[in-house]
């Protein structure tokens, strides 16, 4: 399975998502933020990190704190992520 570079819009933040498959799971990998949803299938991969995303969002307004928001994931994915997106 090829890796596949992507961008999740929420309405409220477009994060860059990383799909790939590990471990006979599909990982959809919101790089800005560091979450990781797991599926079956891609599909279900991303609904999952949408939610997860959604929560992290609705936390961080309920606390008044931006910061809460960003957690870069390593650099290596955001390589795996550009190389994919050139692909």
């Amino acid at each position: 399975m090829k890796t596949k570079a992507a961008i999740l819009d929420t309405h409220d933040f477009k994060t860059k998502v990383l799909l790939y498959k590990e471990g006979g799971q599909f990982v959809a990998h919101a790089l800005e933020m560091d979450l990781l949803g797991y599926g079956r299938t891609r599909n279900a991969a991303v609904k999952e990190l949408r939610g997860l995303v959604k929560a992290q969002i609705s936390f961080a307004r309920n606390m008044d704190d931006d910061s809460l928001l960003l957690f870069p994931a390593e650099r290596e994915y955001f390589e795996r992520w550009d190389a994919a997106h050139r692909t």
